[in-house]
């Protein structure tokens, strides 16, 4: 009886060893397991921070075009200002062109005029000689 006794006591306490070796083996999965899901979550931290990084260098990037954007804006109306600045001086310079071409055209008539007296009078004043 006493050999039962300790026969029912060892097969127990395998049973419960097994039980243990089993509660092992799986605290030993699920160890790799969480290891493997550290590993995946540090590469995926890695991951994020080389995105921000690249987002970081891209909105650099981007404020630095928007600021050449902005100051070849400037140029371009600065430009735009002396094109029709030039066109307004462009327009009084026709007209004061157009005044002058008028004067000298006057002017050629007063010459032709006293040309043709300055004839008439050497004829006349042959024609007394």
């Amino acid at each position: 009886m006493k050999l039962r006794n300790q026969e029912k006591k060892l097969t127990a306490k395998e049973e419960a060893l097994k039980k243990q070796s089993s509660i092992l083996s799986d605290l030993k999965s699920q160890l790799e397991e969480t290891k493997i899901t550290l590993n995946c979550l540090k590469n995926e931290r890695v991951n994020i921070a080389d995105r921000n990084q690249t987002l970081s260098c891209s909105r650099l990037d981007y404020d630095d075009l928007k600021r050449r954007y902005e100051t070849k804006e400037n140029e371009l109306r600065e430009k735009n200002s002396q094109v029709a600045s030039f066109e307004r001086n462009n327009v009084i310079l026709r007209e004061r062109l157009c005044d002058k071409e008028k004067q000298l055209a006057e002017i050629e008539k007063i010459a032709i005029a006293r040309e043709q007296k300055a004839t008439q009078m050497r004829v006349e004043y042959d024609l007394l000689d």
